[in-house]
């Protein structure tokens, strides 16, 4: 699974930018985007900030991924993990090169 991160523009020089999320700062390509001020909130994803989303999107989209990383944490994920587990279901039971050779 992937995910980009929303993130706080704070400085920027040149195709790159300082961007901050939870005390956390990365420095980041924003060569993608036409336009990207210092203060906007970008989407990065592998080192990229690959949209700008405004402020109400920003912070919606981290309540989420809050609530995604409290499921992960909850006893109810853990037992659904060991139930699928049980029944065979396992990521390694499928490696990367027969999942790519069947695909249509």
């Amino acid at each position: 699974m992937c995910l980009a991160v929303p993130m706080k523009v704070i400085s920027l020089e040149g195709p790159r930018a300082v961007v901050e999320q939870g005390g956390a700062r990365r420095t980041v390509h924003v060569g993608l985007l036409e336009e990207v001020n210092a203060g906007d909130y970008v989407l990065v994803h592998a080192g990229y900030a690959i949209a700008r989303v405004d402020e109400d999107e920003a912070r919606r989209t981290l309540e989420l991924v809050e609530q995604l990383a409290q499921s992960f944490d909850s006893p109810s994920t853990e037992s659904t993990l060991s139930e699928a587990e049980g029944l065979g279901v396992n990521a390694q039971d499928r490696p990367l090169d027969e999942a790519r050779d069947n695909h249509p």
